[in-house]
């Protein structure tokens, strides 16, 4: 789908999905996915709540919209969304950072640090996240901490593997 973009046979076949089988909440997802991809936040978010009334705990969904709430600017309708995440799985660094990043875009520094440091606790996979910290650091004018954060970041990408976005998923069951 994303790889080909022919967007009307994605449509097409997302639908056919859907018709299917209408509780495949992955498919809401995907369409999301599609729709945001094709400048229609709002008609995406429309579609992952459709997917949620179906499963009101699939985290992915749950992020999804907190992501698409932050791409339409809607910050607090964004922070609401990951603290649902969050409900469902209260160790969800993906959750915490994003919180980090909807309050660095409000101006919202010391709870962004809040945020990423929790996040960074939630994890052992911290090099992305200490990298935000840092990034909040220096935003709130803490240099130092900046700096100590970016270094660590840098240090603890050197010793991860990254994986893909779908590897990732499969590894947690998603797809």
């Amino acid at each position: 789908m994303f790889y080909e973009f022919d967007w009307a046979k994605a449509v097409s076949e997302i639908k056919r999905a859907i018709e299917l089988n209408p509780n495949l909440v992955d498919a809401y997802e995907l369409y999301s996915y599609l729709l945001s991809a094709r400048g229609r936040v709002n008609d995406a978010i429309e579609v992952m709540k459709q997917g949620l009334a179906i499963d009101p705990l699939a985290l992915p969904l749950l992020d999804d919209l907190g992501q698409a709430y932050y791409f339409a600017r809607r910050y607090d309708a964004a922070l609401e969304q990951y603290r649902r995440s969050i409900t469902v799985d209260s160790s969800h660094a993906g959750a915490y950072s994003r919180i980090g990043v909807v309050y660095e875009q409000k101006g919202m520094c010391k709870e962004a640090i809040e945020a990423f440091h929790t996040a960074v606790n939630s994890t052992e996979r911290t090099s992305n996240l200490l990298g935000l910290l840092g990034h909040a650091y220096a935003l709130s004018g803490s240099k130092g901490e900046a700096f100590e954060n970016t270094r660590r970041a840098a240090a603890d990408g050197k010793r991860e593997i990254r994986l893909p976005l779908r590897s990732r998923n499969h590894l947690h069951g998603f797809g």
